[in-house]
């Protein structure tokens, strides 16, 4: 693809944070390469470092008025500013069902470029209420109604967002991407890492470290965690399981490691960054989650050569081909998950070639991504 082409495009996410700006950015590294400039609207302020990666490829990050906070007539005026600043190609709405409806409404009236909206999350319709299911399924009328391309990180994703009947061959899948050198230590490096982060932790070099990184709620099931923990604690393994992040289960998961005396097997470390430096420290990587849109957690793991005991309703696409993972049913017992997770922790570590080897045949570093969001932009704006 010639670098003189220049294609625009307008990214809309709500506020910074979590796997969607993430997302954005990773792509942003690389997209350049491919004449591709990305813009970004959303709410509230972003991080220095996520705006200049922005403006890196020629774009920049606008804030624009939330209308639950200051009304519908300013939330028009400021979003029509942004698209009236260039000839956008593409509209990536990261906002999705009726929520989504306002910025079509407004990109019809100011713009021609293509609308599309972004799958990143998987929903269960067997775990909604009658009244959540019926919202669910208007919103995915709303998306198939409202999206030119069915486009996801997941094929789990794109069926929840955009109804499930969707078809594997009408679906744009373009993975959350990495950049590897995160990730992929020299020996010297890691063992650094280890050593640090095991003496920063009060850790001693013989103990199996259990690792699980995500936000602190329910989804991300951290009940079957202190489960696992607890019998670990009643084998008297020589165990410990590092949680972190941040959310809105925190003081409800401390009171539980007190009142069950967890606290020489259980320790919270909050929102850890940059999150590749908890790795080395870890022999496997725990993610029982309930669901997931695609699980990037398990990609970044694999890539640094951890193992990871995983719940059968992560998608498959987090699989890469060099054996690192183990799936577990949602309904087996904690004591089925601990023997899988000793399992884990004899793995022989994977080299790094073949771990770089497997990210890119499986499109997840950021210049695969990029090259491949730009193959599919070509198949509707004419690039």
């Amino acid at each position: 693809m010639s670098q003189k082409v220049n294609k625009r495009i307008l990214h809309i996410m709500s506020s910074h944070g979590g796997g969607i700006s993430t997302f954005i950015r990773n792509l942003a590294t690389e997209i350049h390469r491919f004449g591709i400039v990305f813009d970004v609207v959303t709410y509230g302020p972003c991080p220095p470092e996520f705006v200049e990666a922005i403006r890196r490829t020629g774009g920049d990050v606008y804030q624009i008025k939330n209308p639950k906070k200051e009304g519908w007539r300013q939330f028009y005026k400021s979003f029509s500013r942004v698209i009236k600043l260039y000839h956008y190609d593409v509209i990536h709405c990261h906002i999705a069902g009726y929520r989504a409806l306002a910025y079509k409404t407004i990109s019809n009236f100011q713009s021609e470029a293509e609308f599309i909206i972004h799958a990143h999350h998987y929903v269960d319709d067997n775990q909604l209420s009658v009244a959540q299911r019926f919202l669910h399924y208007l919103n995915q009328m709303i998306n198939q109604t409202v999206s030119a391309k069915f486009v996801g990180c997941s094929r789990d994703a794109v069926q929840a967002l955009f109804g499930y009947k969707i078809d594997r061959k009408d679906m744009i899948i373009i993975p959350n991407s990495i950049e590897p050198d995160d990730f992929i230590f020299e020996s010297e490096e890691e063992n650094n890492f280890r050593e640090k982060g095991r003496e920063h932790y009060g850790i001693s070099k013989d103990t199996i470290v259990v690792g699980q990184v995500g936000r602190l709620a329910p989804i991300k099931n951290h009940a079957l965690t202190l489960q696992v923990a607890e019998i670990a604690k009643l084998k008297k393994l020589n165990m410990k399981f590092i949680i972190a992040g941040s959310g809105e289960l925190e003081e409800e998961l401390k009171e539980r490691i007190g009142v069950n005396q967890l606290d020489d097997y259980v320790q919270l470390v909050g929102r850890i960054s940059p999150i590749a430096e908890l790795f080395p420290v870890m022999d496997v990587l725990f993610f029982p989650s309930i669901n997931e849109g695609l699980g990037t957690t398990a990609i970044e793991s694999q890539a640094a050569g951890v193992p990871v005991v995983l719940s059968h309703t992560i998608p498959m696409e987090v699989e890469l081909g060099i054996d690192l993972l183990y799936r577990v049913n949602l309904s087996a017992a904690p004591s089925d998950w601990l023997k899988e997770v000793l399992k884990a922790s004899r793995e022989s570590k994977v080299d790094s070639s073949e771990r770089l080897m497997a990210l890119e045949r499986n499109n997840y570093t950021n210049i695969q991504a990029a090259k491949l969001y730009a193959t599919s932009i070509a198949q509707y704006t004419n690039y």
